[in-house]
């Protein structure tokens, strides 16, 4: 494993959003509100102080978590609402 931020991140599958590997992707991991350990080491390894690290780690994953709820679930919700509409589930 190599230190190089860049490279770390280039080579990251945290990173590689291909449509092909989406859903086994660290990402999908994010979508569906959880953490993935790449995400974790990536901090951990850069990071020292505990503190620090905690602070970072909240200043990444809060506007993240907002624009994957306002992008993904909005848009997510409805679509459902529309198809129990159509299926007259409502």
């Amino acid at each position: 494993m190599t230190f190089d931020l860049k490279t770390r991140i280039d080579t990251s599958p945290l990173f590689n959003l291909s449509q092909d590997n989406l859903m086994n992707s660290p990402f999908f991991l994010l979508i569906r509100q959880l953490i993935p350990t790449e995400l974790s080491s990536l901090l951990y390894n850069y990071i020292g102080r505990k503190r620090a690290r905690d602070h970072a780690f909240l200043e990444i994953i809060t506007p993240l978590m907002k624009e994957i709820n306002d992008t993904i679930w909005r848009d997510h919700a409805k679509a459902t609402r529309e198809w129990e509409l159509s299926s007259m589930l409502r």
